[in-house]
């Protein structure tokens, strides 16, 4: 993983591979059961990672963007927790009130 302070591109050339890499695994697994798969995949996790550097980098948009985008099947609790922690953590700023009570929407 690149540190928090790497460019966003470097951290999402990353990441593009790392989703690769993942539906790869999934295509060659597609026999086994599901719910056994999703222990080896962990783009929830990913892209709650991403979102959160991009968010402490202060792209607070791209930030709700991957969260908004970020698969709802087969996520564990703690996957669920730290996204919906980045959704909090995202739309809390002082610049827009708004956003602030979106946020207190999810």
């Amino acid at each position: 993983m690149p540190n928090d302070w790497e460019p966003v591109t470097q951290w999402d050339e990353i990441f593009a591979w790392r989703s690769q890499m993942f539906r790869t695994i999934a295509k060659n697994f597609q026999w086994a059961d599901p719910s056994m798969l999703s222990t080896v995949h962990d783009a929830p996790w990913s892209s709650v990672r991403m979102a959160k550097t991009v968010r402490k980098q202060g792209f607070l948009d791209v930030s709700a963007l991957l969260l908004s985008q970020a698969e709802e099947r087969e996520v564990n609790v703690v996957d669920a927790y730290l996204k919906l922690r980045e959704q909090i953590l995202t739309y809390y700023n002082d610049k827009s009130e708004l956003e602030r009570h979106g946020g207190l929407n999810l």
